[in-house]
């Protein structure tokens, strides 16, 4: 999540990377889709050789900087859940970010790449996070992309606030609180089951953009400042939260 009108994204780079990745675009793409770190396999990320069992904890110390750190005010990575690591017990999801704002999750489990959210009453209270401008990002897959409700993968909706989810029919839709109304941006095709896809959805105070892996599919024009949420309410992972509860469209599906 990123505060502000904060310019993460374009068609020509990789959402939430800075342009100094662009050597190393192809090969961060492959190993972060599909977490395939191979032990005792040689990779080479900025120009250094990263090998050995410690792979992962390596490659992620390393991948973790390069995402635009300008306006960053939470950033959730499953395989280093702990900022020390990765932990398949932890029930508390490390916010890599500095601002110390931690997931406390709820009936979530680890797989070995992603949090494994059940579509019943799985989700995370990312606490209170709210700003006139905001950038939301996550990469994450469903399990079933159609469904009889909404799955929310983060938001904090409630007469205000801002988030994305898959619609029922399996579009993605990002969505913000201006002006009295929600304004949307709206994929024109459905995800599918089990594929891994990266989604930010971006207001700046201008307009509203979808982008999803890393070609821009809507740009809505709307002037305005988000609305703050009435009442107060948490940022979540995987459910559409009222004050500092769950509530329902629960996620089925994984968010790395």
């Amino acid at each position: 999540i990123y505060k502000n009108k904060v310019k993460i994204c374009s068609e020509v780079t990789n959402c939430s990377f800075s342009k100094t990745m662009q050597e190393e675009k192809e090969i961060i793409n492959v190993l972060f889709e599909t977490r395939n770190f191979a032990k005792n396999t040689e990779y080479v990320i900025n120009n250094k050789i990263i090998a050995n069992a410690n792979m992962e904890k390596n490659f992620t110390q390393i991948y973790s900087k390069q995402y635009v750190q300008d306006g960053l005010v939470l950033h959730y990575d499953a395989i280093n859940n702990t900022g020390e690591g990765h932990s398949d017990t932890t029930t508390i999801w490390k916010d890599l970010s500095g601002n110390n704002n931690d997931g406390t999750m709820y009936n979530v489990l680890w797989g070995e790449n992603g949090a494994v959210f059940n579509g019943d009453n799985s989700w995370v209270n990312c606490g209170a996070i709210e700003s006139d401008y905001i950038t939301i990002c996550a990469t994450f897959d469903v399990n079933s992309a159609t469904n009889i409700n909404n799955q929310n993968i983060i938001g904090n909706w409630n007469s205000g606030g801002y988030g994305f989810c898959i619609l029922r029919d399996g579009g993605v839709e990002g969505s913000f609180h201006v002006n009295g109304t929600y304004d949307i941006a709206q994929s024109d095709f459905a995800v599918s089951n089990g594929k891994v896809y990266n989604v930010v959805a971006s207001y700046d105070g201008n307009n509203i953009i979808l982008y999803v892996n890393g070609l821009m599919v809507d740009n809505n024009q709307v002037t305005g400042t988000i609305k703050r949420t009435s009442p107060t309410t948490v940022t979540a992972l995987g459910t559409d939260p009222n004050e500092n509860e769950a509530s329902n469209n629960f996620l089925n599906g994984k968010i790395y």
